[in-house]
């Protein structure tokens, strides 16, 4: 059996030291970027708080046409821990989507590969 011939980018970043950004800004940020690297909400992001001790966090997906976003944080790890997703099968910029993490986060560090 063969795997069908097509197009399929995933990026993964981690970053530290970003705080504890609020859900309305990880939601705008979510929304910015999609928009930033040409792509198309399939409806408006879901974001949970999931509240279990020091792994407490924030997620946010976002359902795209070109496939989906995931962000998810974790304020009480590393100063702050994000982690970013996206996956799709839309060719797009990373360095677009590193400049703004970057802008919109500040984080102390960060680290990433794209697939």
């Amino acid at each position: 059996m063969e795997f069908p011939a097509m197009f399929h980018r995933i990026m993964f970043v981690e970053c530290v030291g970003i705080g504890d950004p609020p859900g309305d800004d990880l939601l705008a940020f979510s929304l910015s970027l999609i928009k930033a690297i040409d792509m198309t909400p399939l409806g408006d992001p879901v974001i949970r708080y999931a509240d279990v001790g020091a792994l407490s966090g924030t997620t946010v997906v976002a359902p795209m046409k070109e496939s989906a976003l995931q962000l998810h944080t974790w304020p009480e790890q590393g100063e702050g821990f994000m982690t970013l997703l996206l996956y799709s099968c839309k060719d797009y910029e990373p360095q677009k989507v590193l400049d703004m993490i970057e802008q919109a986060f500040h984080p102390a560090a960060r680290q990433w590969k794209v697939v």
